[in-house]
Order: structure tokens, then C-alpha cells, then sequence
């Protein structure tokens, strides 16, 4: 079954009306509309200005900052990530529910936030430095997913007595030194059983 957000039926218009003269300004066309978003192109650089329609009614607007690949595909960045804390942007502030309120919201856009954002669009190696350290934070928290995972695996094969398994979850983890006390303990526990039961065949 396809699940459908609610729309907000001003928001293309007025996102275009207010962006596109600015975007155009720096040398961006607009392309790719639809009602969530509208987007501009700058030879292989996007910019897309969007809102959350699970958020809706009051969703906040979001700002991504992209290169397109050979194959046509976009790798984006939340332009929150590129901009520096010097800047001073409260994002908080982004989110609207009425069409005055979102033409407030483009219009402090327009003004406080795309000439810091021009130092990050206008650099395709800025661009994928901070894709690079997208890619890192994503790999980290996969890599912590999966030892938290494999941690509970391990406690959960030690708890039923499956004690090779368990060692071998705990080993898989980094060894001794990458474990809490308690997971020390079952690991020392798991592999006394083992060899108990070697020495018992």
C-alpha cells in the first residue's frame, strides 16, 4: 500500500516565485519541481529546497546541496552540515504552516543563508569533502549498529547456553579490551564452559 503525505498546495509556488530570481542570480536554473520541493542545477551542482510532508502541518524546510554523478544520480549533503557556526542560523526557525509564514521563512533564506551557502555550491571540492564526511558518519553509525547487534547476539547465545557461539560473537566485537566488565565476564565464563566440555569428550 502507498502511503501519501499531505501537500501543501503553496508551497511550489512560492518557493519558485521567491527562490528562483535569487538561484538565477548565481547562476542556477530550476529544474525537477514537484509539490514537496523545488530544485536548481548548475552544471553538475544541485541545490534543492524541500519540506518534510510527514512534518506537515508545520514542517520545517530542509536545503540540500549535491553533485550529480555520470549516471545521473545526485549525492547530496543537508547544506546544514557545510555551513559554518559562525553563521549565527537558528534552524529551528525554518518551519512554517502558512503561506506568510513560509515567505518569511524563503525570505530570511534568501538573505542570511545563500550567501554562506555560495562558498559551499560554488566549490565542487568543498561539496565532496563534506560528502566524504556524510559517507564516514554514515559508516560509523552502521559499524555501531552492527556491534550493537552482535553484542546483543552474544549475550543472548550465552544466556542459552550457546557458548561458542557466544565467544565467537564477543571475538568478532575487537576482542577483550573493546568489551564492558559484564560482557568480559560471560566471554571468560562462555569459554570456561567450552573447556570444560572439551576436556569432558
Amino acid at each position: 500500500m502507498t502511503q501519501t503525505f499531505p501537500v501543501l498546495p503553496f508551497f511550489r509556488r512560492v518557493a519558485e516565485e521567491i527562490l528562483t530570481p535569487v538561484m538565477a542570480s548565481h547562476g542556477f536554473t530550476a529544474v525537477e519541481q514537484d509539490d514537496w520541493s523545488v530544485k536548481y542545477r548548475r552544471d553538475r551542482t544541485k541545490v534543492s529546497f524541500a519540506y518534510d510532508a510527514m512534518d506537515v502541518p508545520r514542517p520545517g524546510l530542509l536545503i540540500g546541496v549535491g553533485l550529480e554523478d555520470p549516471d545521473g544520480a545526485t549525492l547530496s549533503i543537508g547544506l546544514w552540515r557545510a555551513l559554518p557556526d559562525s553563521a549565527g542560523l537558528d534552524y529551528s526557525s525554518w518551519k512554517f504552516e502558512t503561506e506568510p509564514e513560509l515567505r518569511d521563512v524563503l525570505s530570511r533564506i534568501s538573505e542570511d543563508v545563500i550567501p554562506h551557502a555560495a562558498s559551499v555550491w560554488d566549490s565542487e571540492e568543498a561539496i565532496i569533502g563534506f560528502l566524504a564526511e556524510q559517507q564516514i558518519d554514515i559508516d560509523n553509525h552502521h559499524l555501531e549498529t552492527r556491534q550493537r547487534v552482535q553484542k546483543l547476539a552474544a549475550r543472548r547465545a550465552f544466556d542459552e547456553g550457546r557458548y561458542a557461539e557466544a565467544r565467537d560473537n564477543y571475538v568478532l566485537l575487537g576482542g577483550e579490551e573493546e568489551l564492558s566488565a559484564a560482557d568480559r565476564r560471560r566471554l571468560y565464563l562462555a569459554r570456561k564452559h567450552l573447556r570444560s566440555r572439551n576436556e569432558d569428550d
